[in-house]
């Protein structure tokens, strides 16, 4: 966890006036925090950068949160020239980021909607992580094609798909390839 400042605002994201930083700025931070800890770069790991509330982001200019994307995953040649796979995760937004009336396990429709995510990119990453890869006809990736899917509730009174460290969540779906639809790991 980093509580130091958001570097100053680089872009304009409409869906969330104020600050807004830039993938550049990301890739920054990821480098700066990597080079702090003393960790890594390389194809086996990943690195997922949460943001706050109200906090907004854009890549390439006009693609921005919760207007094109809820997250997005990338990659970078560091300082040190090793590839590093990131993704941007931006607070999860309900609105935009989460199926109308799906369920919240936690009391916490946010966190829910950020952990979608952060299954949906880490998927889409391992299939694609130099963005030159696992794409369909439609140029979906992989964790498009079970997006704001969720399952069966097995869990909590059949209130959450999945349980990870005894909290209980709502998850989409991701893609298996060997069975050819969306599958819900766990139980």
């Amino acid at each position: 966890m980093d509580t130091s400042a958001y570097p100053a605002s680089g872009c304009n994201d409409p869906a969330t006036p104020g600050n807004c930083i830039t993938d550049a700025q990301l890739q920054t931070e990821i480098e700066r925090v990597m080079t702090l800890k003393g960790w890594t770069g390389g194809l086996g790991k990943m690195f997922l950068v949460f943001t706050s509330s109200g906090e907004g982001s854009c890549m390439g200019g006009a693609q921005c949160a919760y207007t094109t994307y809820c997250a997005y995953h990338g990659f970078f040649t560091n300082s040190s020239a090793q590839t590093v796979i990131y993704s941007n995760e931006p607070y999860g937004n309900t609105a935009v980021c989460q199926k109308s009336g799906t369920p919240s396990p936690n009391g916490n429709p946010a966190a829910d909607a950020a952990s979608s995510v952060a299954t949906h990119e880490p998927t889409e990453a391992i299939t694609d992580p130099l963005l030159n890869a696992w794409y369909d006809a439609a140029l979906s990736e992989i964790g498009d094609l079970c997006a704001y899917q969720y399952g069966t509730n097995t869990w909590d009174s059949a209130r959450a798909n999945q349980m990870w460290n005894g909290h209980f969540y709502e998850v989409q779906m991701e893609y298996d390839n060997h069975l050819s639809g969306c599958v819900q790991v766990g139980p």
